[in-house]
């Protein structure tokens, strides 16, 4: 029995051994295959980093282009306003004018009339 026992413990730890040599076999080459990966994944920042800054800084000239044109659109608008607001002013002063003047007119024309009839 005591023979039986050690065989079946020299079975045992052979076995182990090479199954624990296949596993840091596979360890290895997980490391190995993750370490690739690090570096690809370093790559890939760095070429997106590379075609990124570019583009934001287009990006950003673009911004201010538009804000330009905004500020630009926006004074001819308030000098529109102006204008309008000047002319319709003008408009209304004349129109005033025009009120009282013909007023007067008519008020002329009437006494003008009484005068005639008496």
């Amino acid at each position: 029995m005591g023979s039986a026992l050690e065989l079946y413990l020299i079975a045992f730890i052979s076995v182990t051994i090479v199954l624990l040599i296949i596993l840091a076999a596979f360890l290895i080459k997980l490391l190995l295959e993750v370490s690739k990966l690090v570096n690809n994944l370093s790559d890939i920042t760095t070429v997106i980093k590379s075609d990124l800054e570019p583009t934001v800084k287009e990006l950003q000239i673009t911004l201010k282009s538009i804000n330009s044109i905004v500020k630009q659109a926006d004074q001819k608008v308030s000098d529109i306003k102006g204008v309008a607001a000047k002319v319709l002013g003008a408009g209304a002063l004349a129109v005033n004018s025009l009120k009282g003047l013909t007023g007067s007119f008519w008020k002329g024309m009437s006494a003008g009339l009484k005068l005639f009839k008496k």
